[in-house]
This record gives structure tokens, sequence and C-alpha cells, in this order.
């Protein structure tokens, strides 16, 4: 392979004597990009890698918990749809922000060895879906279960079906919107 700055094998130097001398090296040390490479592990040994954080899979659960729990309190104990979609969009960008932590590499200890191991986007993305829906389905079904304990007598689809229509479809629809663009958004930290 020809790099820029070797003349072509097959053309002659210039007449006027431009050239460098051959005892300058016009070359890097190493490749521009080898500073995004990954450092190799000590000669001691491999380095011990930890286990993603838990604190962004903890605050995501308590963001989804915090949510679910809005939303059963005012779907369910105060019988009003005002402010359900923004509290499921609210709660989905939240859970995906907390989680996006996971797909950045954590600070270095020096007596562990490396920081915790990213984790791919995509990856987090799917969590933070699935933990968003989780927390609408489970707050539709506190709504449910509060609605029978007080008489009612139907499933639970007919009656999210007959009290609420499409809004239960509506809060997964943006819970998995806000997740995914949190999930891609973040993460949000000072550092």
């Amino acid at each position: 392979m020809r790099r820029m700055t070797d003349p072509p094998p097959d053309r002659p130097p210039p007449p006027s004597g431009d050239r460098p001398p051959d005892a300058i090296a016009r070359r890097l040390a190493e490749a521009p990009s080898a500073r995004y490479a990954r450092q190799s592990p000590d000669v001691g040994g491999p380095a011990r890698v930890r286990p993603a954080s838990r604190r962004p899979t903890v605050q995501a659960i308590v963001v989804a918990a915090v949510g679910a729990g809005l939303l059963f309190l005012l779907g369910g104990l105060l019988s009003t749809t005002v402010g359900l979609l923004f509290i499921a969009a609210a709660m989905g960008g939240g859970v995906g922000l907390a989680l996006a932590g996971l797909a950045v590499a954590g600070p270095s200890d020096e007596s562990v060895g490396a920081g915790p191991a990213p984790i791919s986007r995509a990856a987090v993305r799917r969590w933070a879906i699935a933990l968003a829906l989780a927390a609408v389905v489970v707050a539709a079904l506190m709504t449910w279960l509060f609605a029978r304990s007080e008489g009612g007598v139907l499933g639970i689809v007919d009656y999210l079906w007959s009290t609420f229509g499409l809004l239960v479809p509506a809060e997964a629809a943006l819970a998995v919107v806000g997740a995914a663009w949190g999930a891609g958004a973040g993460p949000v930290s000072g550092s």
C-alpha cells in the first residue's frame, strides 16, 4: 500500500530537486485512529472488567415505578385521564435517559482495573422500551384491580377498553417513543 508521502514508484523525482532529504521521515509514529483503539491489557495479566454499573439500572427502575404509580393515581384513584399521555411519555424518556448511562464506559478505578464495560445502544434501547412498557402494563393492571375491588366485574381488557378506549395503547406507544429517544439521546451527566 502506497502512502501519500511516498512518491509514485514509476515517477522520477522532480527536476528542481524539491524533495525532502531521505533522512527526514514524514510519517506519523502511529495512525491517527490509534487514539480511539482500546488500550491493551497490562503485561501482568488481563485487565479485569467490572460489570456495568447498577446505578443507571436502579435509577431507571425508580423512574418506571414512579411513572406507573402516577398513571395509577390519575387513572385509577382519581378517575381522570388528564395528563396520562404526558406522564407516559415523560416516564419513557426518563427510563431511556437513565439507562443510557450503561452505553458509556464508567470511570476507571486503578485498584480494580478497567471501568464498567459499556453496553451497545441497541441493547440499552431494547431494555428501556421493555421497562417503559412494563410500567404502563403494571399501571393498567393496578387500575383494573382497584376498579375490581370496588365492585367491578368486567375482565381487564373489557374494563380498560370501556373506560379508557385507545388511551392505554397511546400511553404504551408514547412510553416506547420516549424510551427510545432517551436511550439514544443520553447519557446526561456532569462530565
